[in-house]
């Protein structure tokens, strides 16, 4: 009977623990003027979510953080095998922040709050990490071609890169 009690408890614990995480969001504002920095996060540095009108965060939740998970991210192959999955998944800004009561692992939250209020025109860019960098790379060109085209055709990029994001 202790057992069960014991069992019953680290249930109740896990479940408030994952019902209390949450993930930061940073808004920053369209870029206006002559320059634009672009922050481009590194190799799984952007949040992935489901296709469709009411998207599930698929990377990075504090749940998967503590567990193995139940659906792969992985992308199919010719001749896979059927395994559960979530389906397309576009990128969903930069990850920012994870927190889970009195734990809290900051990833890029901070620079960016830094970039909006420093940085000329910051935008934060995120690509799905799972895909072909080249791809990748000509998503971040389109993205840098309309930010000029926004400006005039006169605007200064700058880029921040981190780790892979710095190709």
């Amino acid at each position: 009977m202790k057992t069960v009690h014991r069992s019953c408890v680290v249930l109740l614990l896990w479940g408030a623990l994952l019902a209390g995480c949450s993930v930061a969001r940073v808004t920053v504002p369209p870029p206006t003027g002559d320059e634009v920095t672009i922050l481009v996060p590194g190799y799984r540095g952007s949040f992935l979510v489901t296709e469709g009108p009411e998207p599930e965060r698929a990377w990075l939740t504090v749940g998967q953080a503590l567990s193995r998970g139940e659906r792969t991210l992985a992308l199919p192959f010719p001749g896979q095998r059927p395994v559960p999955s979530y389906g397309p998944l576009r990128p969903d800004g930069p990850m920012t922040q994870l927190s889970a009561f009195f734990i809290s692992v900051d990833a890029y939250r901070s620079f960016m709050e830094f970039g909006r209020e420093k940085l000329p025109g910051f935008v934060p860019f995120s690509y799905d990490w799972r895909k072909d960098i080249r791809e990748s790379a000509g998503a971040l060109c389109e993205r840098i071609e309309q930010l000029v085209a926004e400006g005039g055709g006169k605007r200064k990029v700058n880029i921040v890169a981190h780790s892979m994001g710095g190709w």
